[in-house]
């Protein structure tokens, strides 16, 4: 695991189709299908906390070129980037987000999962922190971690 090399895709957004998956602060996800491939769009807000465009363009740039380098099997992977609008496509995670496990009170996670989860977004943390330059995360919290299953054996994703 490491640093690896990869070349960005530009994806025309009219190959897209979208259905909306949540919304935060700085961004709107949808999940959507890009060459018959399942995968998420982190659609990136223009008007953010009344930030300039030029501002928003050079955190997008920022992010890409950070998240383009990543290799950890606990990480999303970049599948490539969207002009217009400004979005980057992520990996598609199938299921939830660990907030919404773990507030879902008809479902009982068993402790030896729960810790499993910890032990993932442990090893990306430490991962991120490891490199050269180290990368800061600044937002983990459990709706920014993606869950690919509820089976022990499949890892949770920090986004």
């Amino acid at each position: 695991m490491g640093i690896r090399k990869l070349s960005v895709y530009i994806i025309l957004t009219s190959s897209i189709r979208v259905r909306l998956l949540g919304e935060g602060g700085y961004s709107t996800v949808y999940s959507g299908v890009v060459n018959n491939t399942i995968v998420a769009i982190k659609k990136i807000k223009s008007n953010h906390s009344g930030q300039s465009k030029m501002n928003i363009l050079s955190q997008f740039r920022r992010e890409v070129t950070i998240h383009s380098a990543l290799d950890h099997p606990t990480i999303l992977k970049l599948i490539g980037i969207c002009l217009k609008p400004l979005s980057i496509v992520l990996e598609y995670c199938p299921h939830t987000t660990l907030y919404d496990i773990l507030h879902n009170y008809d479902l009982c996670l068993p402790v030896t999962l729960r810790l499993r989860y910890l032990i993932d977004i442990i090893k990306a943390i430490q991962y991120l922190h490891n490199l050269n330059p180290p990368v800061v995360h600044l937002d983990v919290k459990s709706p920014n971690i993606m869950v690919f299953s509820l089976d022990f054996d499949s890892p949770a994703v920090v986004n």
